[in-house]
């Protein structure tokens, strides 16, 4: 019989029904019944142990082996409603309600707390229809709830302020909705995709109003548009707070201006910037980047925030992706991304007439193969793949 080697599993092992299922672990059931392991949902109150975890850690022992049995189990697997978990549609959603979700929406009450979001007043007119229209979504988690509450708070305090009837279909109406989300302000939190959504669950929308519920992520090489970058510098210069506020411009400007991302923001200080035959220029480890005529005054204005130390405080592994939060789902914001940004320095390169040698060396790039992913967002079209390569040689 097979044993498992030392060390393999430390807890009771267990394995769940649904595990044969997982595309390329169909032999762990068979495995497991062969070592007398006990093929249950739950054992001794521990969660279930993914099958796929079970088939990473056996494949070194079991994969090759021609003795393995091949017989299955006759055991049957208990209906989908046995398990206690609730059944499931669309993109796994739960569809049995959670009982502190449903608290939450009954006991909602926007009218406390040191900012209250709604005169009680008003909230005594509009709370009836936020219930009604929230109770769909009462299988969410309470932190994924909340966004669905002042979405739908916001929206019927709208409808309330401009006469409109206090109904389900008038106030969750495509119509209603567009024109609620067309006047909110530039920065502010953006719940129209949660609107959508709430609208999507009581009546059947329109194509186009489904697509406005999903948000969509653009490529990781596509550049920044010179509408999106106004659009991400304008919201940085109006943040409250002047860490975020000056973190944020100093990402942009290095990562637009210079190319600079993710772990080469390290180290960049205002030592870094320097003059070479009158031209702009700064350095991040090996590299030496010439900066973008464009972002040459926000790379200034930066410096003079941070004329010591880093330009970037270092703050956990990836303060990018830390401050792309403070961006996300504010009303005609784009969301920053460290690619993004480098990308748009590398396609302003290739759109100027600077050599392609000094476009690898000041993007960092190693091979032209590199470059290939940003042409088709080169609108010059002065340079190909096979320009690329003839210039290079």
């Amino acid at each position: 019989m097979l044993k498992p080697g030392p060390g393999h599993f430390a807890l009771a092992p267990t394995l769940h029904p649904d595990g044969h299922r997982i595309a390329g672990a169909t032999e762990v059931p068979r495995v497991l019944n062969d070592l007398g392991w006990a093929k249950t949902g739950f054992s001794h109150g521990l969660e279930t142990i993914r099958t796929d975890v079970f088939y990473v850690s056996l494949t070194s022992s079991f994969e090759h082996d021609v003795s393995m049995p091949t017989t299955r189990s006759t055991e049957k697997r208990p209906p989908a409603s046995a398990s206690g978990r609730g059944q499931r549609h669309g993109a796994g959603a739960v569809t049995k309600p959670r009982a502190t979700s449903v608290a939450l929406i009954e006991n909602y009450l926007p009218v406390k707390g040191t900012q209250a979001l709604v005169k009680p007043a008003q909230w005594k007119r509009v709370q009836v229809l936020v219930k009604d229209a929230v109770a769909p979504f009462a299988s969410l988690h309470p932190t994924a709830l909340r966004p669905y509450l002042r979405a739908m708070l916001l929206l019927a305090m709208w409808a309330d302020d401009h006469g409109y009837q206090l109904e389900r279909d008038v106030v969750l109406s495509e119509n209603l909705i567009w024109a609620f989300t067309r006047q909110q302000p530039f920065g502010v939190f953006d719940y129209e995709p949660h609107l959508w959504r709430l609208a999507a669950a009581h009546h059947t929308l329109s194509m186009a109003a489904k697509r406005r519920g999903k948000i969509a992520r653009p490529s990781y090489l596509a550049p920044y548009s010179d509408d999106e970058l106004t659009k991400l510098v304008s919201f940085a210069n109006n943040l409250t707070n002047e860490h975020r506020r000056e973190t944020l411009l100093t990402i942009i400007a290095l990562g637009a201006g210079c190319g600079i991302s993710r772990s080469r923001l390290r180290g960049v200080s205002a030592k870094s910037v320097h003059l070479h035959q009158g031209e702009t220029f700064i350095t991040s480890f090996d590299l030496c980047a010439k900066v973008s005529k464009d972002f040459v005054p926000l790379l200034h204005e930066v410096v003079r925030f941070r004329a010591s130390g880093p330009l970037v405080p270092v703050r956990g592994s990836n303060l990018t992706a830390h401050a792309a939060e403070w961006t996300k789902q504010r009303r005609g914001v784009p969301v920053l991304s460290g690619d993004r940004l480098r990308a748009t320095y590398i396609v302003a390169l290739l759109e100027s007439d600077a050599a392609t040698l000094d476009v690898l060396r000041w993007s960092g790039l190693k091979r032209i193969e590199g470059l290939q992913g940003y042409l088709p967002y080169v609108t010059s079209r002065t340079r190909t793949c096979n320009h690329l390569r003839k210039e290079h040689r």
